[in-house]
Formats: structure tokens, sequence, C-alpha cells
């Protein structure tokens, strides 16, 4: 996992919500709401799991959460 792409991938998220809220972009709810289907997402439900005995796992998970 490339946590700098990660990054910069919920940066361009923010911006196209930014976008949608001023009406120049299209997005669905039920779609970007999912926390699950981002990179990040992914990571935290497979392969990032390994780490769940962390607290800040748990921190990051409920945050990116939020952030959907």
């Amino acid at each position: 996992m490339n946590f700098d792409e990660v990054i910069f991938a919920h940066s361009n998220w923010k911006n196209r919500f930014k976008m949608f809220l001023e009406g120049k972009e299209k997005l669905e709810q039920h779609i970007v709401a999912k926390d699950n289907l981002c990179e990040l997402g992914k990571w935290l439900s497979g392969a990032g799991k390994v780490h769940a005995h962390l607290p800040e796992y748990g921190s990051l998970k409920e945050k990116h959460a939020h952030f959907h």
C-alpha cells in the first residue's frame, strides 16, 4: 500500500465533493458513502486487518469511515 497515493486519492475526493456542492459534479450517495470501495478502505477491510490489534488501526478505520 502506497500511503502517499491514498492521501492523494482522498484529497482528490475532497475536491470532487466540493465540486458536487457547487453543482459541478454528480455523485451517487449510496456509492460514495461506502468506506470499503476506495484503496484505503479495501486495505483496511483486507490485508490491513493484520494490524487490527493496534489502537492506531481502530482509530484510522473509524476516521476513514467518518470521512466517507
